[in-house]
């Protein structure tokens, strides 16, 4: 199903190329044992939910069993870093959107909620350098 959806949307905001390997092939396991970091800190030192970490070490067993190292691990970038690079690109996609949803349909910036016009303006302020 991924491989079908991955085509690429001439309509979106983004033009990705479709990946080089089909995701159906990822799913063969791999002669290549890989190390994985294991992370069960929020980014934004939030409580994690007890269900998300029963998933994240169900993961983490999983991978375990398939003959991979997973180890606990932080980022080298920091929580705050990876958090406001994970915003910038989330308010930047929602003023991209904004803009195409305009484009395509002729919508004043008024037939949006009041939230995703506030998104949309950050994102438009925002600079990813």
């Amino acid at each position: 199903m991924l491989d079908v959806l991955a085509s690429p949307d001439p309509d979106g905001p983004d033009i990705m190329r479709r990946p080089a390997t089909r995701f159906a092939d990822a799913l063969r396991p791999s002669a290549k044992r890989l190390r994985i970091g294991l992370s069960t800190r929020s980014p934004v030192d939030a409580p994690v939910h007890p269900e998300t970490l029963v998933g994240i070490y169900k993961t983490a067993q999983l991978l375990t069993d398939l003959g991979h190292c997973v180890e606990e691990a932080e980022p080298a970038t920091g929580y705050k870093t990876l958090a406001h690079s994970f915003l910038t690109l989330l308010i930047g996609q929602i003023a991209a959107a904004i803009h195409a949803t305009r484009v395509q349909t002729g919508a004043p910036e008024s037939a949006f909620e009041p939230e995703t016009r506030l998104l949309g303006k950050l994102g438009r302020a925002a600079s990813a350098f």
